[in-house]
C-alpha cells in the first residue's frame, strides 16, 4: 500500500505533503531524501529529491512536502508502478529509512 494517493499522472507537477514518523525522533533538522527507481535492484534512480535541493521542505517533525516539476514527472512512464524509500539523516548522522513504498504513476491524456 502507498501513502502516495491520488496517484502521481506523468507530465503534471506533482506536489504531496508525506508523514514519516522516523525512529530517530523529529524530523526537525534533519536532511531527508526520497529515491524513485523502477525496480528496487536498479543501480541508478529515476528521480532523486531532498530537502538539499529544496523538493523536500520539512513542514514539522513528522510531515514534509514534496515537490516535483512537471518535468521530472516526465521521466516516467505512465501506468506503471515505480518504488521509492525515504532516508532521513539526522544532524549526528544517524540514518533512517521508511519502509519501500510503491510509486504508482498514471498516464496523462493531453500532451
Amino acid at each position: 500500500m502507498t501513502d502516495i494517493t491520488p496517484a502521481p499522472i506523468r507530465g503534471a507537477t506533482f506536489k504531496r505533503q508525506m508523514t514519516i514518523r522516523p525512529a530517530i525522533g523529529t524530523l526537525v533538522g534533519c536532511t531527508v531524501e526520497l529515491t524513485v527507481k523502477k525496480n528496487w535492484a536498479d543501480a541508478k534512480p529515476i528521480l532523486r529529491a531532498s530537502t538539499a535541493d529544496a523538493k523536500i521542505v520539512i513542514l514539522d517533525a513528522e510531515t514534509i512536502e514534496v515537490t516535483l516539476s512537471a518535468s521530472e514527472m516526465r521521466a516516467f512512464k505512465g501506468d506503471e508502478s515505480y518504488v521509492y524509500d525515504v532516508k532521513v539523516t539526522d544532524a549526528a548522522g544517524k540514518v533512517w529509512k521508511k519502509e519501500r513504498e510503491i510509486f504508482p504513476v498514471v498516464g496523462d491524456v493531453t500532451p
